[in-house]
């Protein structure tokens, strides 16, 4: 069984899913299915990557993850919903599949924050310089 489906035969019985200290916690125990525990044993850093990596749209959720394991992947709204990984800096390890995905240090989002107009071109460079350091500017 794969990870999506773990968590939405999970979910679908009404268990609350978190992942802390890189232990899937679930909740409340007494509606999680004992093959759905063995399950998520079994496969354990794959619920956990797509737990982590699930749509993130909430700036508050992106950074308890960047907080907890030091990136995260989210949905950016403004480009069309493209997965942008986010990163505590640029040495930031991160799980093989991700990888290749724009990655954007907390840094570079901070400087996003104070000047949105720098999301489009920044994402741009990232998309074709996977790794690049993006020094963007942006007249009006």
């Amino acid at each position: 069984m794969e990870a999506g489906e773990i968590v939405r035969k999970l979910e679908g019985a009404g268990v609350r899913l978190e992942v802390a200290d890189g232990k899937v916690r679930m909740s409340p125990a007494e509606l999680v299915p004992a093959e759905l525990v063995e399950a998520v044993r079994a496969n354990k850093p794959a619920v956990i990557r797509w737990l982590t990596e699930r749509e993130i749209w909430h700036t508050a959720d992106a950074c308890h993850l960047l907080n907890e394991q030091g990136w995260c992947v989210v949905r950016c709204r403004e480009l069309g919903g493209a997965r942008v990984l986010w990163t505590l800096d640029a040495g930031t390890r991160v799980p093989p599949d991700c990888e290749n995905l724009p990655r954007l240090t907390w840094p570079e989002v901070e400087r996003i924050v104070d000047n949105p107009g720098l999301l489009r071109p920044m994402h741009a460079v990232k998309t074709f310089f996977p790794g690049a350091v993006a020094v963007v500017e942006v007249t009006e």
